[in-house]
C-alpha cells in the first residue's frame, strides 16, 4: 500500500458552508489538495468573492458560489441538492458557521438564546442530516463541523453559545456512530480565539486584549485561519478514515494547561 496520496482530496466534491475567515481559508486548503470545492454563505456576495479567488478567471467561479441560510432545512436541502445535482455525488461537507451574542444570561432574552442555538447546533444538525443522506446515496462522505473551545469550560456571557457547542460535540460523537455503517464519518475541530476579520474589531477594541489572550494560550498566540487547514484536509480525507466521532483541539495548547497550576 502506498501511502502518498493519504491526503489526497483529488476526485472529491466538497462543500464549505460557512465561509468568512475561516470557513474560506479551509476553502482554499480543500481547493490546493485537489478537492472540487463549492463554497456556501448566508452572505452571496461573500461566497462569490471566496469563489473568485479558488478559481480566478475561469468560468466555475459563478457556479461554485451558493447563498445558504442553515438555519432553514429548505435552504440546506436546496444547496445539497444543487451541488450533487451539478456533480452527481457530494463527497464532504464543512460546516464553520458560528454565530455569538456576548450577553449574561439575565440579560439574554430567550429569542437570542433560541436563535444562538438554532445557528450553532440545529442548523449543524440538518446539515448533517441532509448531507449524509445525499452521501449514503453514493456510498458515503466526511462531514466536519467547526465547535469551540468554549464547549469544554465555563465562560462568561456565553451561556447559550457554549451549549449549543458542547451539544455540536456530542451530537457528532452520536450521528457518526448512526451513520459510519453507512461510510458516512462525522467528526469535528474545535479552535482557539482566532484572529479573523471578525474578531480583530473586537481584539483590538482595548489596548492590550488580544496580547492578555495570547499569554493564556501555551503557544504565546491566538490562533490563525491557517492553522485549522491541515486538520480539515486531515479530517476531509482518507489519512482519518478510521477517526469516528472525534473532534480535534486545535488551540495551542490551551485545553491539556492546567487552569490553576499551568
Amino acid at each position: 500500500m502506498s501511502y502518498k496520496k493519504l491526503f489526497s482530496l483529488d476526485g472529491k466534491v466538497a462543500l464549505c458552508v460557512g465561509v468568512g475567515g475561516l470557513g474560506g481559508e479551509i476553502a482554499r486548503g480543500l481547493h490546493e489538495f485537489g478537492a472540487e470545492v463549492v463554497v456556501a454563505d448566508r452572505d452571496k456576495m461573500r461566497a462569490e468573492g471566496v469563489a473568485r479567488t479558488l478559481f480566478p478567471n475561469d468560468s466555475r467561479a459563478p457556479e461554485s458560489a451558493l447563498e445558504i441560510d442553515i438555519t432553514s432545512e429548505e435552504s440546506v436541502t436546496e444547496a445539497i441538492s444543487r451541488v450533487s445535482k451539478r456533480f452527481s455525488r457530494i463527497d464532504v461537507v464543512i460546516n464553520t458557521v458560528g454565530f455569538n451574542i456576548f450577553k449574561d444570561a439575565f440579560d439574554l432574552s430567550l429569542a437570542e438564546f433560541e436563535q444562538l442555538i438554532r445557528t450553532n447546533l440545529t442548523g449543524a444538525w440538518s446539515l448533517s442530516k441532509v448531507a449524509a443522506q445525499a452521501m449514503v446515496e453514493r456510498g458515503g462522505g466526511k462531514i466536519v463541523h467547526l465547535s469551540s473551545v468554549t464547549a469544554y469550560r465555563g465562560s462568561p456571557g456565553q451561556s447559550a453559545y457554549a451549549a449549543a457547542k458542547a451539544g455540536l460535540i456530542n451530537m457528532v460523537k452520536t450521528l457518526a456512530i448512526e451513520w459510519v455503517q453507512h461510510g458516512v464519518y462525522v467528526n469535528a475541530i474545535s479552535p482557539i480565539l482566532t484572529d479573523t476579520s471578525i474578531n480583530r474589531e473586537w481584539l483590538h477594541a482595548e489596548a492590550g486584549r488580544a496580547e492578555q489572550f495570547a499569554a493564556k494560550i501555551p503557544l504565546g498566540r491566538l490562533g490563525d485561519p491557517g492553522d485549522l487547514v491541515g486538520p480539515a484536509v486531515f479530517l476531509a480525507s482518507p489519512a482519518s478514515d478510521f477517526l469516528v466521532g472525534q473532534t480535534l483541539s486545535v488551540d495551542g495548547g490551551a485545553t491539556v494547561r492546567h487552569p490553576l497550576l499551568g
